[in-house]
């Protein structure tokens, strides 16, 4: 066992010193991850992908090599500087491909306070996931339960990709309702993983925290749209 020099009494377990900068570095990060973001998103609204000129075939062969090209070069610079910049730069891109789904908020009257309330519902979110990852005395870093997340969330990813071609409005809010636990879920396994220390690049975990928040955002403006959009 780990010797370590902090205990949390409630929890019943201990957290590292290593454990505790890591988890600092990634939340630390994790907030800085919100200027690209809004900056990409502001451009994204008042530059939008139809102005690129293509269909939408060619947008989402964009996005997905953008998505999984950036990914991989962050997981191969992790360990130094240029994985940082090149994560702020992924998060400025991802800022801008969500702006379509934010004009589409826009375009209601409330639309203003739909996004405001799916931001406030997502930061909620993290922080309840966050404590209760870090106090918690069960191990969710465990590979079985990495293998059941991420094969849901493959499966919900296709599902998405399904949803787009069908346009099925109940399919749709599904895909949503389906992508909020999953994404939940691994959130809480990467802060218990961080915690536990069987992860200890804060790069790597911001990445993957900021990828689902991004998700969980999403999947909560999407209902708020459907459910409490109004266009009067």
């Amino acid at each position: 066992m780990t010797v370590i020099t902090n205990q949390h009494v409630r929890t019943g377990h201990t957290i590292s010193a290593s454990a505790r900068k890591t988890l600092r570095n990634t939340y630390s990060l994790l907030a800085l991850t919100l200027l690209p973001t809004i900056v990409g998103s502001a451009i994204g609204v008042a530059f939008p992908l139809a102005l690129l000129g293509g269909g939408f075939f060619l947008h989402l062969i964009l996005f997905i090599v953008v998505i999984f090209g950036m990914q991989a070069l962050i997981i191969k610079n992790r360990h130094s500087i240029k994985g940082i910049y090149l994560l702020l730069l992924f998060t400025a891109l991802m800022g801008y491909f969500i702006a379509p789904m934010l004009s589409l908020a826009l375009a209601f009257s409330n639309g203003v306070e739909l996004i405001a309330l799916a931001m406030g519902g997502t930061a909620a979110t993290f922080l309840g996931l966050a404590g209760y990852a870090t106090m918690t005395t069960r191990n969710f870093a465990t590979p079985g339960i990495y293998k059941t997340m991420f094969i849901g969330l493959i499966m919900a990813f296709v599902l998405s990709i399904v949803g787009v071609f069908l346009q099925i409005p109940a399919l749709s809010l599904a895909i949503s309702a389906i992508f909020i636990p999953i994404v939940s879920a691994f959130i809480v396994y990467t802060i218990n993983n961080i915690v536990r220390g069987g992860e200890t690049n804060y790069i790597m975990a911001t990445m993957t925290i900021y990828i689902m928040l991004l998700n969980l955002f999403q999947s909560l403006l999407h209902l708020l749209m459907f459910f409490a959009g109004s266009r009067d």
